[in-house]
């Protein structure tokens, strides 16, 4: 009976390191997102947007004012861009929440 009880403790034991150790590495995974691609401006006018473009396909950007006015700026050059999340439009478009932007070529 000792033995059964030393197992069972033991594979508990292993099980909820194995799941904190899963918890930790999803969240360092998490945290650094991030896509290579063209920036440019999407659709007609009035109703542009700022989007990101690679062989994946193309991203919507939804940034703050300061990295979209970047964005702008440096439009058909090629970025880094640093996402906490994606969620998909009313168009089936796959949106980015962008926390960073980096400029590659100038």
């Amino acid at each position: 009976m000792r033995k059964f009880f030393t197992f069972y403790f033991s594979f508990i034991l292993f099980l909820l390191i194995a799941v904190f150790a899963a918890g930790c590495s999803a969240k360092e995974t998490m945290d650094s997102k991030m896509i290579t691609g063209e920036i440019q401006v999407v659709g007609n006018e009035p109703f542009t947007r700022l989007a990101l473009r690679n062989k994946d396909g193309i991203f919507i950007l939804d940034c703050p004012a300061d990295l979209k006015d970047t964005a702008l700026k440096n439009q058909g050059r090629t970025a880094n861009v640093y996402f906490s999340g994606i969620s998909t439009s009313e168009e089936s478009l796959k949106v980015l929440k962008v926390e960073k932007l980096e400029v590659l070529q100038k």
